[in-house]
């Protein structure tokens, strides 16, 4: 079946059918002019049940206001924002770092193989095209000394500092990844880190919600590890430096507490963003959605670290 686009008006008659509450529905029709109503149905499919009738589709499995499902909307965009200053804080980090091992000798070493870890750079990253890490590494490296302003003003090559200023987050990855250990060991001692599988899965976690968070992805009941949507419950796990972390990994706050972790150990400023982020989850979403929505305990205000905040 091929579906129809509709009218701001259409989509409000639609979820009156399908159980939806409105208080005023002009102001409801002048929502969905100005925001799209694919993107607004995530913040409700929970609460869509099996019962079907012809005309509506599947019906809410009780009744719905729409401002309800509007505040987890507007949580959602609102709290991207918030996230996005500790996942700037950590980028620029890692970015410091790289320059600062990988130029140690000379800003032109880089380029060099047998500089990295040979059993890494020959790993297969596409086995659909056949191609390495190194392969795909160097791919990225051109994008981005094409992308560099100072291309062409040194006489050997774009250096190293102005490479990494100019690489998206995920060539980023790639070159952690394929750095020799005792390299990579040098970036995950700063951030107190002791597994290498631990510390990359976690910049995979980092780069999946920096995408989502620019994007504008919607991160409700999302699955930060794969960005997919999930209902079930998450299994609460401990994050291994500090037994009081606890968080559902798999969610906004497990990622949230990785991010604090790793701002905390980089400490070169006071995280301003942590009061705005309780303040946030206080006063604009209810306790009930946080923890179904983005894996907040239901205790997590008595828990370190935002009991003291």
């Amino acid at each position: 079946m091929i579906k129809k686009s509709f009218s701001p008006e259409r989509i409000v008659s639609r979820l009156q059918g399908k159980g939806m509450t409105f208080t005023d529905s002009q102001k409801a029709s002048t929502f969905f002019r100005y925001n799209p109503y694919y993107r607004f149905r995530e913040y409700f499919l929970d609460l869509i049940g099996d019962e079907r009738t012809p005309e509506y589709g599947k019906m809410f499995t009780r009744s719905v206001d729409f401002k309800t499902v509007q505040n987890r909307y507007h949580f959602d965009n609102t709290i991207r924002h918030v996230i996005l200053e500790p996942i700037t804080i950590f980028e620029l980090f890692l970015r410091t770092s790289i320059v600062e091992i990988l130029g140690r000798n000379s800003p032109y070493e880089y380029t060099q193989e047998n500089f990295y870890n040979r059993r890494k750079t020959q790993n297969i990253y596409n086995r659909g095209r056949n191609k390495t890490f190194w392969d795909v590494w160097n791919e990225k490296l051109n994008v981005a000394k094409e992308k560099s302003p100072v291309r062409g003003l040194y006489p050997n090559d774009v250096p190293i500092w102005a490479v990494i200023e100019n690489m998206d987050f995920g060539a980023l990855e790639i070159t952690l990844k394929i750095m020799k250990h005792d390299d990579l060991r040098i970036i995950m001692d700063k951030l107190n880190y002791t597994g290498r599988n631990r510390f990359l899965n976690h910049i995979a976690y980092v780069r999946n919600l920096r995408n989502m968070c620019s994007h504008h992805d919607a991160l409700w009941c999302k699955d930060i590890k794969t960005k997919y949507q999930r209902r079930g419950n998450f299994s609460a796990v401990i994050i291994p430096w500090d037994n009081t972390f606890q968080s559902h990994e798999s969610q906004l706050y497990g990622l949230i507490m990785i991010l604090f972790y790793c701002n905390q150990q980089i400490a070169f400023s006071e995280q301003f963003w942590c009061k705005r982020l309780v303040d946030l989850c206080k006063n604009s979403i209810t306790q009930n959605d946080l923890h179904k929505g983005y894996g907040f305990p239901n205790n997590w205000q008595s828990c370190d670290p935002w009991c003291n905040m």
